[in-house]
């Protein structure tokens, strides 16, 4: 479409190569000569014919047109930039310096904002007052560029929110695990005074049993803090009793809530006691982490109770469990409390297929309580789990005799390896790297060793490496020989490892010495 103003012919023929290369994305192109302010429209399309007739029908000149479209469609706030950028002068100033120059423009249609981008290019390389006025229509790429900012923008928040936690939670770690620490050190000081005294020994070694669960806690929170990040929690389930799990519950919980001066006791309701099939490991941390987020908000003198409340479910192999933790300290809602121990709590709950309902009034307490389904174990009667006593008999009754090889380059390690299995009867030797164990094994006859507790971290050759060398060997119990890790790297990618290796079983450091007797006895059945 072509349409003549004025008719001096000043503008001349516009470049047929700029023009086609406008053509095809914008809606409107008009030429303008800014000295005698003659223009016609080299481009509209369809839908906007209508619209701009009724500007050209007028004998209005190309400014005034300008003008009264800006009242008639763009939007209020953009009138008076847009108005300022299309002044003849202003134009004519900008092209003196440049070929082009671009707005963003909000264009109103009924209700509804568009995004419309309005373009200045000279199209006569001699002359600074002979431009192109393109529109086209950028709402889409506007609303696409507004959803990637807003994206950017929440993950930077996110980031921030999340890198704020962080520090946060490695503050309060510092804070934290230095009291078990003190208590640690100073009643090793204090037990070394008094040597003789067995009363103030065994309330030393009591102390510091507690402070030594209390850091364990600590480092299994900041394990916890790596799985809430990654949003994985890889599970590992054993056989054992609602019992069981509340002596680990009290045994992790009850030096903090001492210090704390806070009277904490558990409500274990299943008379049945049955076995069951659960990651203990997560169950204990779960708990764990609201009685200490309890303790957090409860003063001295106050209480928590622990109530664990057993139903039935619908599915015959499982059972129904509820756990309740109850507080009366001051109430802070979830929502006003910026710690990590609720989130920590919901990403195991999830993992678990469990539900949380969290009740707190300012000033009276908080209460939240779990819902969980367990798999009850199907025992045999010779699997039935014994009293610990009877399971203390027959640990000590398969260990006894067993030669073992500790291959630990810690030497601590090693005496508390050594001691804990020379009191279970086994006999021990020790290497201290990769390839004296593997000196040692085939220097000896076959079947020789019984087990090999095998350490990851060491110079030189590490346990997986030695694990897959002996593997190797040339001998008739290269195969079998039983090898298990135990090492002080927790996470889920070195157990993979050690098990791809070859290792038969993974321990982690320090030792609980149930659970050693337990895979030394499933080991030797």
């Amino acid at each position: 479409m072509f349409k003549r103003k004025s008719g001096s012919g000043s503008l001349g023929n516009v470049d047929y190569e700029v023009l086609q290369a406008l053509a095809r994305d914008y809606m409107i192109i008009v030429a303008v000569d800014a000295q005698s302010e003659e223009f016609k429209v080299v481009r509209c399309e369809p839908g906007s014919v209508k619209t701009l007739e009724q500007y050209l029908s007028s004998n209005l000149s190309f400014i005034e047109i300008v003008h009264r479209y800006l009242d008639d469609h763009i939007y209020v706030e953009d009138r008076e930039s847009v108005r300022n950028c299309f002044e003849l002068e202003n134009i004519r100033n900008e092209l003196s310096s440049r070929e082009s120059f671009s707005m963003i423009v909000r264009k109103m249609e009924g209700d509804t904002i568009k995004y419309v981008r309005a373009e200045i290019r000279r199209f006569d390389a001699k002359s600074d007052k002979k431009f192109l006025l393109a529109v086209r229509d950028v709402d889409r790429e506007v609303h696409v560029d507004q959803i990637r900012q807003n994206e950017l923008s929440d993950a930077y928040k996110a980031a921030e929110r999340a890198s704020q936690a962080k520090n946060r939670f490695m503050y309060n770690m510092s804070h934290d695990i230095r009291s078990p620490l003190n208590a640690i050190m100073g009643y090793t000081t204090v037990a070394n005074d008094n040597c003789d005294d067995t009363k103030m020994l065994k309330k030393c070694l009591g102390r510091i049993d507690d402070a030594s669960h209390q850091v364990l806690s600590i480092i299994s929170e900041i394990l916890d803090m790596n799985e809430l990040e990654e949003g994985v929690i890889n599970l590992t389930e054993h056989t054992l009793t609602m019992a069981d799990l509340e002596r680990q519950v009290m045994q992790t919980v009850q030096s903090q809530v001492r210090d704390k001066k806070l009277d904490f006791i558990i409500h274990n309701m299943d008379a049945t006691n049955p076995a069951l099939i659960m990651d203990d490991g997560h169950m204990v941390r779960m708990l764990v982490n609201l009685i200490s987020h309890s303790s957090r908000f409860t003063e001295a003198g106050g209480n928590i109770t622990l109530t664990i409340t057993p139903s039935s479910s619908l599915d015959p192999d499982y059972r129904r469990y509820t756990f309740c933790v109850e507080d009366n300290g001051i109430g802070v809602s979830t929502e006003n409390d910026s710690g990590v121990k609720i989130p920590i709590v919901r990403n195991i709950l999830n993992a678990l297929g469990g539900i949380m309902r969290i009740d707190t009034e300012e000033g009276k307490g908080s209460r939240f309580t779990i819902d969980i389904e367990l798999k009850l174990a199907s025992l045999n009667e010779d699997e039935q789990i014994p009293p610990e006593e009877l399971e203390n008999e027959e640990a000590e009754r398969r260990i006894a005799g067993k030669r073992i090889l500790v291959v630990d380059d810690s030497q601590v390690s090693s005496d508390i390896a050594v001691t804990i299995l020379s009191g279970l009867g086994a006999e021990i030797e020790c290497a201290m790297d990769g390839s004296t164990a593997i000196d040692m094994i085939c220097s000896n006859e076959v079947g020789y060793y019984d087990l090999i507790l095998m350490d990851i971290e060491m110079p030189q050759m590490d346990g997986h490496e030695t694990t897959r060398e002996i593997r190797g060997l040339h001998r008739p119990d290269a195969k079998t020989l039983p090898i298990v890790a135990l090492t002080a790297d927790v996470f889920e990618s070195t157990k993979r490892e050690a098990y791809d290796a070859g290792m038969d079983g993974f321990l982690t450091k320090p030792i609980d010495v149930s659970e050693l007797k337990d895979k030394l006895m499933e080991i030797f059945r």
